[in-house]
């Protein structure tokens, strides 16, 4: 599986800990260093998005979102692996994306 993030800068990403964590518990990181013509790096595609004047989607779902957000994820796995797996793989990884997150941005939440 592999992590689009978009955020405002690299040092806001909270996705390498995210990933880090998903592998211990045996999802299987994307090891391709690109993916659709975007730089991948241990399972994490990274992004300015549209703040950045070289994205072409301002038109997408992602477009659209960071019209209202500076932080956003999209998540993939396999299209062919067991359903179980990739229900197990989205289940894991959405978990972590809000815990990290409420550790790092939000942390009266807990």
């Amino acid at each position: 599986m592999y992590l689009y993030e978009i955020s405002e800068s690299q040092e806001s990403s909270i996705s390498h800990t995210i990933l880090k964590s998903i592998a211990k518990k045996g999802i299987i990181l994307a090891r391709a260093e690109k993916i659709y013509d975007e730089d991948c790096k241990n399972g994490l595609i990274w992004s300015k998005g549209i703040r950045d004047p070289n994205y072409p989607d301002e038109d997408t779902l992602e477009g659209h979102l960071q019209k209202y957000t500076n932080h956003t994820f999209c998540t993939e796995v396999p299209t062919l692996g067991p359903i179980k797996e990739r229900i197990k793989s989205q289940r894991l990884i959405i978990i972590k994306i809000l815990e990290e997150y409420t550790k790092k941005f939000i942390p009266c939440i807990r």
